[in-house]
């Protein structure tokens, strides 16, 4: 779902508040070395931001401790078949939330069940409303960028889409977050604030510095 690179890892995460930014003071482990990690949850997904960086964001902010079993991308068929045996999902298993025994798939699944451990869902329905419009808008918005980010990325650049999303989807996007943003729940929070991170401020990936122009 998102562009990664680097070795496979897991990092142990404690912190109770998210970062600021997309690093974060960890230890680093070995892919197989989970001895000592097994009883906690586990978040698998790509070594980038992508639909994962919101439930990391998530995880922290609500307290929940978690190791983050990170592959390259593009995945190799042994990552694939690791996440299809815990996931069983069909189509795609990342990012994937393994907690008490059980695999948690889908994204936006994934972000609230997180949010909802962490006592990050409010309870009153009107503000539970909000907040899945708000994650199903940042949904939206991640989608056009994606159209971008991923062709860049093969160095196949769309110059069509990227005019599209900066001259059109960025601005009318973003003007929807302005607006919805009211709610002080910090689940929707959350949700936004990779996209926000990528274009403000990434220079080092291709597809997101197009979006940065």
């Amino acid at each position: 779902n998102a562009p990664a690179g680097g070795p496979s890892q897991i990092t142990d995460h404690k912190e109770k508040k998210a970062p600021k930014g997309p690093t974060r003071t960890s230890r680093q482990r070995c892919w197989d070395d989970t001895s000592e990690v097994s009883n906690m949850a586990e978040l698998h997904y790509f070594g980038a931001q992508g639909r994962g960086q919101q439930i990391r964001y998530t995880l922290a902010e609500g307290g929940v401790e978690w190791t983050d079993v990170s592959a390259a991308f593009p995945a190799s068929e042994d990552d694939k078949a690791k996440w299809l045996a815990l996931g069983g999902n069909l189509t795609t298993n990342v990012p994937m939330l393994v907690m008490g025994g059980k695999a948690y798939t889908q994204s936006s699944a994934v972000l609230r069940h997180a949010a909802r451990k962490g006592g990050l869902m409010p309870a009153d329905e009107e503000l539970q409303y909000q907040v899945d419009n708000i994650i199903s808008a940042v949904d939206d918005f991640r989608t056009a960028a994606y159209k971008v980010i991923f062709p860049a990325l093969k160095f196949t650049p769309d110059a069509e889409a990227n005019a599209l999303l900066k001259e059109t989807n960025i601005p009318k996007h973003f003007k929807n977050f302005e607006r919805l943003l009211g709610a002080p729940h910090s689940i929707a929070q959350l949700s936004i604030a990779p996209m926000q991170h990528s274009i403000a401020s990434s220079r080092g990936c291709r597809g997101q510095r197009l979006l940065c122009g």
